[in-house]
């Protein structure tokens, strides 16, 4: 596995990333083609690889205060199972336009993801012992990608009492998900593909209808409606 040297959060790790799809996105890349969140995600990677840049994405409070409260849940992990955490650096796909970035490494075989969630996200964790939907694709990605088995998913809340405040969930390698998340990525690919030669080439020859433009970029015309 060819990892890159740069770390996360770094501007060389963002600029490795730019255009490609990554784990934690994976979750639009297979919530279905009409989804808002797909579709802009898709448009702004072909923008990335046009501009050769990464695109800021936004951050809110939650997503700041969880990027803060990692470090304590790193620590508090590897006091609870002795294991040792390897932070990974961005690990592209060997083919494919795609990478990942686990929070860290374990062994040979494994890898931890940390979240910081909402209260009420955490409390699902610890009610269901079960990792919440919206993280399945990208814990997916990241064993696809890596050739990982499994993954320490942590849940982490400062907001409840010490005995209820983290929780892991052991998530194993399921290579029908990963057949499934190969299918979604490669079509995803295929249509961002699509979409940097529509915008490379708009202008410079006549756009007459909608069979001219990538499928990416039609959207369903609904009767009465203009």
């Amino acid at each position: 596995m060819d990892n890159s040297p740069n770390p996360q959060g770094s501007m060389e790790w963002l600029m490795e990333r730019a255009g490609r799809a990554t784990a934690s996105e994976f979750d639009k890349v297979m919530s279905g083609k009409q989804t808002i969140g797909r579709k802009e995600y898709l448009w702004r990677l072909a923008l990335e690889r046009i501009h050769g840049k990464p695109f800021e994405s936004y951050k809110n409070k939650d997503m700041e205060r969880g990027n803060e409260l990692e470090a304590l849940a790193r620590l508090r992990y590897q006091l609870v199972t002795r294991h040792t955490v390897t932070e990974s650096p961005f690990v592209p796909h060997p083919e494919l336009m795609a990478g990942a970035s686990p929070d860290g490494l374990i062994g040979d075989d494994g890898l931890v993801e940390f979240k910081c969630p909402r209260r009420h996200n955490h409390g699902y964790t610890l009610w269901s012992k079960a990792v919440p939907k919206d993280y399945i694709w990208q814990l997916v990605g990241q064993q696809y990608i890596t050739g990982r088995q499994w993954t320490d998913f942590v849940s982490f809340s400062d907001e409840f009492p010490s005995n209820a405040a983290f929780a892991i969930v052991r998530f194993e390698r399921d290579e029908d998900l990963i057949d499934q998340l190969k299918v979604g990525l490669e079509t995803f690919l295929r249509e961002v593909d699509e979409v940097v030669q529509f915008i490379t080439n708009y202008g410079k020859e006549p756009v007459s209808d909608k069979k001219t433009q990538p499928k990416a970029a039609r959207s369903k015309t609904v009767a009465g409606k203009h």
